[in-house]
This record gives C-alpha cells, structure tokens and sequence, in this order.
C-alpha cells in the first residue's frame, strides 16, 4: 500500500496539471482519515496533498477543487 500512495503522491505533485489528477486526489483524501492506515502513510498523504495545494494556489490560482473534495 505505502508504494502505491508514494507513487500517487509522487504523480499528483510533480504534475498537478496530469489529466487524472482529480481521481488521485479522491483516492489519496480519504486515505488521510483511513484508521486502517499507519499513521505515517496518512501524514505522507496529507504533506503530499498540502503540497499540491500550496503549488496549485500559488502557480494557477486554483483551489477550489481541492476544497470540494
């Protein structure tokens, strides 16, 4: 599991323009409140998710996708 999300995390913050960004992102957030989860995969997520956020606000002044979700 731990490689699957670093590979999701690593695809949606070095590409936040990628085409399939939306899915990653409503797999990836939930996994953030996932109890089932080691707590290190959940804070790998959520910094990954931060970090897209921040890049996507400063870069293209969108955030509201994020927010939604």
């Amino acid at each position: 599991m731990l490689v699957a999300v670093q590979c999701m995390c690593d695809l949606l913050t070095s590409l936040p323009h990628f085409n399939y960004h939306m899915n990653l992102i409503a797999v990836l957030v939930p996994r953030m409140n996932d109890k089932l989860l080691d707590g290190q995969v959940r804070q790998w997520i959520f910094l990954q998710c931060m970090h897209m956020y921040i890049y996507c606000v400063a870069h293209f002044k969108v955030h509201m996708h994020v927010i939604c979700i």
